[in-house]
């Protein structure tokens, strides 16, 4: 089994990959074979960008479901993508997979505490038809469950400020045999699986991913996500609690791993293993997963062996 070799292989919190030894705290958070910290709730790993959106002047403001009347859509905040409740439950009205929800709704994640992560699944009426890469806007809050996708898709990497982004589809399967059906993309679950998304890889050594977002591990590959620190934080040496608490370019490592670190964890540079090279005179580049998909294989970090 693929295996995240030293570097946190966390986003959303969670544990990014399958079969990564963790440990349960008394508080309810995970730690993973590095020693960086997570909340309890995924299995696999993920990737969620913020999906806010203002609504259009053609779509209704109310999706119906009563699960969602406790989601306010008045939200003036953006909920941090890559955290989601330690508790873990989840008590879903519907299933993304088969999307068996009543004629003209559709199933989707939101949150049924009014809080500010996707924590369950409920079924909203459908508010558009927008399809693979489509633009689209959410209503109210970004966990809300109301967009302008079609069924199957997900108003995914919105802008905080325009509230617009673009449909991607839910993943296709079963939560243990999911795929994607669009060419070059990856099924991502996080969350207790509230959350299944198919998303492009990316590079961490090209950046190649959007303004604002950096590439990070996920599911023994790289996805885009937002980068959920400002700018001045996440920077190389400094504490990082999840992957993308680091800067676009940086990975989130155990303090083990680092030859300066304060924190359990802290942000140090991507590497290319087939040219290494690393600022820091004491740390060498090293392999990001014990196995790699083709692609990935020279990708590396800058550390240490403990």
């Amino acid at each position: 089994m693929k295996k995240c070799k030293y570097i946190l292989c966390l986003v959303l919190a969670l544990p990014a990959c399958t079969g990564t030894p963790a440990t349960t705290g008394g508080s309810g958070a995970t730690e993973d074979s590095t020693g960086g910290s997570s909340s309890t709730s995924g299995h696999t790993s993920s990737t969620t960008a913020t999906s806010s959106g203002s609504e259009s002047s053609s779509t209704s403001t109310e999706g119906s479901n009563s699960a969602s009347e406790t989601e306010s859509d008045t939200s003036t905040s953006e909920p941090d993508p890559f955290v989601t409740p330690p508790d873990g439950h989840i008590d879903p009205e519907c299933d993304t997979y088969t999307n068996d929800c009543p004629e003209g709704q559709k199933c989707m994640p939101y949150a049924d505490d009014g809080g500010g992560a996707w924590n369950n699944l409920g079924c909203f009426d459908l508010m558009g038809d927008g399809m693979l890469e489509d633009p689209c806007s959410v209503v109210g809050s970004s966990v809300s469950g109301k967009d302008t996708c079609a069924a199957g898709f997900m108003c995914w990497d919105v802008d905080p400020e325009t509230k617009e982004g673009y449909c991607t589809p839910f993943c296709q399967g079963t939560p243990e045999n999911a795929y994607c059906e669009p060419e070059n993309y990856m099924c991502v679950i996080p969350s207790e699986g509230v959350l299944n998304l198919c998303l492009r890889p990316c590079s961490p050594l090209l950046q190649d991913c959007a303004e604002g977002q950096g590439c990070f591990p996920v599911n023994n590959s790289y996805t885009c996500a937002p980068v959920s620190v400002p700018d001045d934080q996440g920077l190389e040496g400094d504490s990082c609690e999840f992957v993308n608490a680091c800067q676009a370019g940086l990975a989130c490592v155990g303090a083990e791993f680092l030859t300066s670190c304060e924190s359990s964890s802290c942000c140090t540079p991507f590497c290319d293993l087939n040219n290494p090279a690393c600022e820091n005179p004491e740390a060498t580049c090293r392999p990001v997963y014990e196995e790699a998909p083709d692609w990935a294989a020279h990708i590396g970090f800058c550390g240490v062996m403990p």
